[in-house]
């Protein structure tokens, strides 16, 4: 027998963080209706900046797609295929 392609979403049923029944995407993602709990088993390599300006305040973006949409963060982004970390941090 081989092992589960995820093991984490493999027998999931129910959201973890309120335990009402969840919809589960295997081996993707698990939503939850009810709480609006998401998470996406799909590792990347992504790459971020903390930049500050000349006066040392912190540079910050607005995400504009969910999870996280309109929440602060740092600028990033997935690392393509034949780039470097420091090439997508760009």
């Amino acid at each position: 027998m081989s092992a589960p392609l995820n093991p984490a979403l493999h027998d999931a049923r129910y959201c973890p963080r309120c335990g009402q029944p969840a919809t589960v995407v295997y081996p993707r993602s698990i939503t939850c209706q009810r709480c609006g709990y998401g998470a996406y088993y799909n590792p990347k390599p992504v790459a971020a900046a903390i930049p500050v300006d000349p006066d040392g305040r912190l540079i910050l973006l607005r995400r504009a797609f969910d999870p996280g949409k309109d929440l602060w963060t740092f600028p990033g982004g997935f690392v393509d295929l034949g780039e470097s970390v420091e090439e997508a941090a760009r």
